[in-house]
Order: C-alpha cells, then structure tokens, then sequence
C-alpha cells in the first residue's frame, strides 16, 4: 500500500494541477502578475562564490534549525519533524538578510541546490520500493486502493481546490495535497516543483504544504488511526 501511494501520489498531483491552470486559465492571470519577475531573472548570472554562500545558508539553517526543533518539543510535549525548525530558521535568516541588506541573497543558487538535493533524495527513496510486491495484492486491497485514488481526486477537485481559492496557488496546494495524501511529504515537494518548473513559482504553496504535510498531518493522523483502531476492535 505504501508502494502503491508513492507512485501514485506523483503520478497524479502534476497532471491534475495542470488541468485546473489550463481549465481555470490560471496561468494567463500569473503570466501578468510576474512579467517583471521574468525580465528580471533573465539578466541573472550564477557566480561559484555564490553557490559557496547558499550551501553555508542552508546548512546554518538546517543546523540552528535542528536545536529549535529539539526545543519545541521539549518545550510543548510534542514530537516536531526536524525540518520545521529548520524552516523557521530560514524565515527569519532569509528576512533578517533582505531587511539589513547585508548581502545579496543565493536565491537562484539556493534554487539549484534545493533541485539537486529533493532529486537526489526521491531517487534513494525510490530505488528502495519493492514493486514487485504490488503484483501479489490480493484483489480485496486493489479495490481499496483503487477507492482511494478515486476518492482522493474527488476531494482534490471538489474540496481542496475551491477552498483554497480557486487561483494558482489553490492549483499549486491541490499537487502538493495528492502528493503527501497519497504517498509522503517529499512527493508533494517533487508534485510542486514539477508544476512550478512550467507555470512559476507559489511561495504560499511551499510555506503551507511542508507545514501541514510535516507537522499537523502527523498530530491528525495518529488522533484518526487510534480512534478507528478503538471503534473497530
């Protein structure tokens, strides 16, 4: 099952997000909200010292970001995900940096670093999935996981989307959504960057996702399995 929902949670969450930009012609309304973004980012050049700097940033992050973690869940009682602390840290550095100007910020390089890092991560997660065991599911199973594809893009369309806003960053939500509803946090974060890559970014999507994905979805899906593991004992 677990096979079953990385594959298809990449699957689908690029497709179906494309479908609502061309349907709801998204795509024209961002095309006019960054023209100027994408004049500027075509006169931008990478510099190596630059990549130096981004890889320092992030692992400072990740780093401080580790402790504050530690601390949260010291601090709350209960069991945070590491990256949640490393994304606050990044909020702030990134802040503190761009109000100070204290210099100019990797982002591009961060970017490409980011890119690698989630390619690299995907493809050691995957080489370990055992295919072969979808072949012996009982029919029983399929038809359960079937059930859960289809009621998962139902509630995608009809719920997630509409509720969100029904604008790109609705459309972008909605990929993460069938990325971590279906198999993990790091198939919604490949689902984003997929449509990003051809329609442009949605830092509301990249902030919302992982913080739900990591943390809430975690507290919600141990309160549900252990009140339906009572209900049907």
């Amino acid at each position: 099952a677990a096979t079953f929902g990385l594959i298809f949670g990449s699957l689908l969450g690029g497709p179906i997000a494309r479908k609502l930009i061309v349907k709801n012609r998204l795509r024209d309304e961002l095309a006019e909200q960054t023209v100027e973004e994408d004049v500027d980012d075509t006169h931008y050049n990478t510099h190596a010292n630059n990549f130096v700097y981004g890889f320092l940033l992030l692992m400072f992050c990740a780093g401080v970001g580790n402790v504050v973690s530690v601390l949260l869940t010291n601090l709350c009682g209960f069991s945070f995900p590491i990256y949640i602390g490393s994304m606050l840290v990044a909020v702030v550095v990134r802040n503190v940096i761009d109000h100070f100007k204290i210099m100019e910020f990797p982002a591009a390089e961060i970017s490409t670093m980011g890119n690698m890092f989630l390619a690299i991560f995907l493809s050691m997660a995957l080489s370990g999935l055992k295919l072969w065991q979808l072949v012996d599911l009982a029919l029983p199973m399929i038809v359960a996981l079937a059930a859960e594809v289809l009621l998962m893009v139902v509630f995608s369309l009809l719920v997630v989307f509409p509720v969100m806003g029904h604008d790109y960053d609705a459309a972008m939500i909605t990929a993460g959504f069938i990325g971590f509803g279906m198999g993990a946090t790091s198939n919604a974060m490949a689902n984003m960057q997929a449509v990003s890559r051809r329609y442009g970014p949605s830092p509301s999507a990249y902030f919302v996702i992982p913080m739900v994905g990591g943390l809430f979805n975690d507290f919600f899906n141990a309160a549900i399995i252990a009140f339906c593991i009572g209900l049907l004992a």
